[in-house]
């Protein structure tokens, strides 16, 4: 079946100025890089898209005695018949119990597998048989993922949004973490493209496994192995344009499943990135998404797989999960295969939560979102309407819950852990997708509070969670309602057992010491958070009532007078949106220090616009941390080509600057400098690539 990732990625555009003559000196006779040559390339039959075609047929005898060579055999014949006459058949991996995957050694349309299993469905020996179908994935092209210099919990909107009055369409976790952020005794699997290595992840990871079979799709040198790391699944121009990956979507790597981690369980309190709806229990990643995506094979072995099942060949699950997260879909009706693995999962006494897809159409077209048994999540913007691309049931229960996923034309998206590399995996990172991939999630994470709350049973656990909504709103002119979008947005405010949250105790061991125009203020946690996680802390210096703002325990008031002393207290947030006393203040004299030249621009934060055949580079950045003291009153950057030189400077009065013309396929460089009244100080680097 053809199954695809539910994640589309963007950032906003932002204004900027204009580097014109460095990008002009940088283009000067040079063309665009040539794309690599073909490697390994499979031949394709005329007519034929090797990328979207079924490479083979699940079958599930009944155990009559049959043997595996002889049903290999029977689907030959069965492929005969129907028209494809010379096709070889192979036995391939176990999936089930007496269930097998038959593999073609040559493309078969969708048509012709199809007619093969219903041929082979008239044996007495075969209870089902299904294609094996091929899993591609849909992510428009995006930008490179930010990198935040301090935690970012006022990004996840989504988790709590704390511009609106009770959290807004958020799905309010800060109002149970008081009571639980979820059992480390409970797992949650994540069945995509696996994880990458992350800071804000790895101390909540155990051990999976990647069910990817075929070398090509996995990327990794291997079939499956117990190492489920993403390697990347990107999909160069060449590969899309003929061979095994022919007709595939040309995009760098996507690090989706790493995207869907942090949403679930991303470390709180490490005083980096962000934080998890449920970070407290534990993640693990099942790889069943490769290059192009991956087949429903290697899907249903994975589910089973990680909810306790047995699957000839494998090691046993040491941590079975009880929440199984599939961001993925495609089109067609619910399979033999998928429903046997979905009555699996509930059997265990666990429950799985489906994306609904991104197509805007009925969920009825999307599998496995539409079998029986699945908790289906259809996406919500920031404003409680449907998200413009999601799926959405016809009849009622056919979505079960909504949930935040994001929605570019009207919010940021959803914010979440990533990684910066192109292709291989490179540094950690952040940025915000939207997808029903994102949506479903957070449902996952709500289901894994419940079970950490002493709930069982699948059953109950969707019971829970569809009682545990707030009503959609009304103004939307994508307004959902319980047949389109399921019985209302996720708010774990309202799971069972939830209490609610007061106002935090004021911040304790406070300290202060000057600088030269500024204090930096320390701090120790309050006693009490009120029932809900602190979000942040506020220091204030008076006289003139400047301000510092963080969610770590230090912060650095600036453009303070040197010589004035001042009184400085600190207030601390929680996630219900509540303030705490100030503290006991402490007091501070800045003082002058010799000026020099400021040190490097920090935090710089790129995204892209198209214009035609070429791209535009917006970068922003904040100002250095050392100003050399005196007053940044200014900056200047320069682009260059590589393989070129750089172009004159462009002087700039705010931190933003736009890079023009850019070409898929080059690479550039740009310089930035901070100026003050001493001049220009160090030079920050940032690579560029369209």
């Amino acid at each position: 079946m053809m199954l695809r990732r539910w994640g589309i990625v963007a950032v906003p555009v932002l204004a900027s100025a204009i580097l014109g003559a460095g990008m002009a000196q940088a283009e000067s006779g040079q063309d665009p890089a040539t794309p690599d040559a073909p490697q390994s390339a499979r031949p394709v039959e005329t007519g034929s898209d090797t990328a979207l075609a079924p490479r083979g047929i699940i079958v599930k005898t009944t155990g009559t005695g049959v043997s595996m060579l002889g049903m290999a055999s029977a689907s030959e014949n069965a492929l005969d018949a129907v028209g494809k006459a010379g096709v070889g058949v192979t036995i391939g991996s176990s999936v089930a119990p007496s269930t097998r995957v038959f593999l073609f050694d040559q493309p078969v349309s969708e048509a012709q597998a199809t007619a093969a299993a219903r041929v082979l469905e008239r044996r007495p020996d075969v209870a089902w048989a299904v294609p094996d179908r091929h899993v591609s994935l849909t992510l428009e092209p995006r930008v490179t993922p930010v990198i935040p210099n301090d935690p970012d919990f006022g990004d996840q909107w989504d988790v709590w949004d704390g511009n609106k009055a009770n959290g807004g369409y958020s799905v309010k976790a800060p109002l149970i973490w008081g009571s639980t952020t979820g059992s480390s005794s409970i797992t949650v699997a994540i069945l995509d493209t696996g994880f990458t290595n992350h800071p804000d992840l790895n101390a909540n990871v155990v051990s999976g496994y990647d069910f990817i079979d075929d070398i090509d799709t996995a990327n990794d040198g291997n079939a499956r192995d117990p190492n489920p790391a993403d390697p990347g699944d990107w999909i160069t121009p060449t590969e899309a344009a003929y061979g095994f990956f022919q007709g595939c979507e040309v995009s760098d790597s996507s690090w989706h499943g790493t995207h869907v981690a942090g949403t679930v369980a991303a470390v709180q309190d490490n005083g980096i990135g962000m934080s998890g709806i449920a970070p407290g229990v534990r993640i693990q990643s099942v790889r069943v998404l490769g290059k192009c995506g991956g087949y429903t094979s290697d899907i249903v072995a994975g589910i089973r797989w990680a909810v306790g099942g047995n699957i000839s060949g494998i090691p046993a699950n040491p941590t079975p999960a009880k929440v199984v997260n599939l961001s993925l879909g495609g089109a067609g009706a619910c399979s033999a295969a998928e429903q046997e693995a979905v009555d699996f999962v509930r059997a265990q006494g666990a429950v799985m939560v489906v994306a609904a897809g991104n197509e805007s159409q009925p969920v009825s077209n999307s599998s496995p979102a539409n079998c029986n048994g699945v908790i289906s999540v259809a996406a919500t913007g920031r404003n409680g309407g449907m998200a413009s691309y999601s799926n959405y049931g016809e009849s009622a229960g056919e979505i079960t819950i909504a949930a935040p996923g994001g929605d570019f034309n009207n919010d940021s998206g959803i914010y979440s852990t990533l990684n910066t590399g192109t292709k291989a995996p490179a540094s950690s990172g952040y940025g915000a997708y939207q997808g029903t991939s994102m949506a479903a999630p957070h449902v996952a994470a709500g289901a894994a509070l419940l079970y950490s709350r002493g709930i069982t049973g699948g059953a109950a656990i969707e019971q829970a969670l569809k009682d545990s909504v707030q009503a959609f709103p009304a103004g939307p002119a994508n307004a959902c309602n319980t047949t389109l979008c399921g019985a209302g947005i996720l708010d774990l405010s309202k799971l069972p057992g939830g209490t609610p949250a007061t106002a935090p105790g004021a911040p304790t061991g406070v300290a202060a010491t000057a600088g030269d125009g500024k204090i930096t203020v320390s701090w120790s946690t309050p006693s009490s958070d009120g029932g809900a996680s602190i979000t942040g802390y506020t220091a204030t210096a008076t006289p003139g009532g400047a301000t510092c703002s963080t969610t770590g325990l230090s912060c650095s008031i600036t453009g303070l007078t040197n010589g004035t002393t001042y009184t400085v207290t600190v207030t601390a947030t929680n996630g219900a949106g509540l303030t705490s006393v100030t503290s006991g203040p402490v007091t501070a004299t800045p003082t002058a220090t010799p000026s020099s030249v400021p040190g490097p621009v920090g935090n710089v934060r790129i995204s892209w616009v198209q214009t035609g055949a070429t791209y535009t580079a917006i970068l922003r950045w904040t100002a250095p941390v050392t100003t050399g003291g005196a007053a940044v009153d200014g900056y200047r950057a320069r682009l260059m080509r590589i393989g070129g030189t750089y172009g004159a400077w462009t002087d700039v009065t705010s931190p933003t600057v736009r890079a023009l013309r850019l070409r898929v396929g080059a690479r550039y460089r740009v310089q930035i400098q901070a100026h003050n009244a001493n001049g220009y100080g160090a030079t920050y680097v940032v690579g560029l690539r369209p």
